[in-house]
């Protein structure tokens, strides 16, 4: 799955995640590819449990030690492999090519450090010629950017004394302060009220304007997927279901369960009191996952085909784009997906 249009930032090649577990290893991400083009938005949407997260967590090799491993794959940017490094060598990347926003900002952030300091710490492990003004000059200036009030006294402040917009912002600050190529967004507004939601969005996509950088968007909000993402990677059990543009995910869905995720939005022209629908059933734990399509159980589709093959992880069918701009093409991992084209 590349694309010859565009240079091409981060790319993650066949990727497995395993855990070792009293009941025997788990395959939490199972031969995940992808790759994200500079200045452009992938967004990683799926159920909770799907492995966004954890894919994210081994791009930075965060996976925690000694139970999580990465199993198979590479990790690029350019020429260097991220899996294959060595551990003395991962505090320059970390922060500075990949740099990541957590989920809740009031766990990442250290409650018994000042905003100051936290900050200041990225410089001192990253720019150690930086001296004590200039350290500070930054400081304020990331903290301006990302739109705090009265920065110079936010610095000295501690995390309890922010509220939840703040702290998020703070992180982004922090996870910037390097101009990183590449910044994760592990749902950084799930916390937020929807006001600061959006203002969390809007600060996202003006900084990438203005830096050019990469941003990888783990979030289970479709919505939010439409209005920030270029490419969009839908996953299920740990394996991806389909890999596209956002226009192609969103007008011509080619997987029941990306279908499903979409029904079930709210529609500003349904009824009054209509019925979301759902999708039936619970995702099996990955220990227990069917053989053949993962999706088979809960799928409206299936055939017996689906309970005896599934589709093959490295070669998912290629559909025919129908907008303008393909991009890295438009792929599904649905052994039907030839029968019917799109699915309604």
């Amino acid at each position: 799955m590349t694309s010859n249009s565009g240079e091409s930032v981060l790319k993650v090649e066949d990727l497995s995640v395993t855990f070792a577990t009293e009941s025997g290893a788990i395959r939490a991400v199972d031969h995940l590819s992808f790759e994200v083009k500079r200045g452009q938005t992938l967004g990683i949407v799926g159920e909770s449990g799907c492995g966004k997260s954890v894919t994210c967590l081994a791009i930075m090799r965060l996976l925690p030690q000694p139970f999580g491993t990465i199993s198979s794959g590479r990790i690029l940017m350019k020429d260097m492999d991220i899996a294959a490094l060595p551990k003395a060598k991962l505090p320059s990347i970390r922060g500075k090519k990949i740099a990541m926003i957590f989920q809740e900002p009031m766990t990442a952030l250290n409650p018994v450090e000042t905003v100051e300091s936290q900050i200041k710490e990225v410089f001192q492990l990253h720019f150690p010629e930086m001296n004590a003004e200039a350290q500070n000059a930054e400081a304020i200036d990331l903290l301006k950017r990302v739109g705090i009030n009265a920065p110079e006294q936010r610095l000295k402040s501690y995390p309890h004394q922010l509220s939840g917009g703040m702290r998020q912002r703070v992180m982004i600050a922090m996870a910037l302060a390097c101009k990183p190529d590449v910044l994760i967004a592990d749902e950084p507004t799930t916390a937020l009220d929807v006001t600061i939601q959006a203002q969390i969005l809007e600060l996202l996509r003006d900084l990438q304007v203005s830096s050019g950088m990469s941003i990888i968007f783990i979030t289970h909000d479709l919505g939010v997927v439409a209005e920030m993402c270029d490419q969009v990677l839908v996953m299920y059990g740990g394996r991806p279901v389909e890999y596209g543009s956002v226009e192609d995910i969103f007008g011509s869905t080619s997987h029941p369960y990306t279908r499903g995720l979409l029904n079930s939005l709210p529609r500003l022209d349904a009824l009054p009191k209509s019925v979301l629908k759902t999708i039936p059933g619970m995702v099996p734990p990955l220990n227990q996952m069917p053989q053949g399509c993962r999706f088979q159980t809960r799928c409206s589709h299936k055939t017996e085909i689906c309970s005896s093959e599934g589709p093959k992880e490295n070669a998912p069918t290629k559909i025919k784009s129908k907008t303008v701009q393909e991009s890295q093409g438009h792929y599904s991992w649905c052994k039907r997906v030839d029968e019917w084209g799109n699915i309604k």
